[in-house]
């Protein structure tokens, strides 16, 4: 709203506004109705007697999520010595 005042397109800068306004409108409304269908699915699906797994497939589930989970860490940690070797155009 600034900036379209400064550049004096104040109207389009209303505009503009009022239509990032409805986008975000209509995807917080989209996330919310994708949850409530997807939460009915799932209690739905829970109510099913279905053929049982092993226990061991929860124990490699949780290993390799937390496997995931160090090496998104590592990742990080390495992005932190990058800013040294950026060109001096990008900084």
């Amino acid at each position: 709203m600034l900036f379209s005042y400064v550049i004096e397109v104040y109207a389009w800068g209303v505009i503009a506004a009022l239509a990032m306004a409805m986008g975000t409108a209509l995807t917080i409304c989209l996330i919310a109705l994708f949850v409530h269908l997807m939460r009915d699915n799932a209690v739905r699906v829970s109510r099913l007697k279905g053929k049982s797994l092993s226990p061991y497939w929860a124990i490699t589930l949780k290993i390799l999520a937390g496997i995931l989970f160090v090496l998104m860490g590592v990742l990080m940690l390495q992005s932190i010595g990058l800013e040294q070797s950026v060109s001096p155009l990008l900084r």
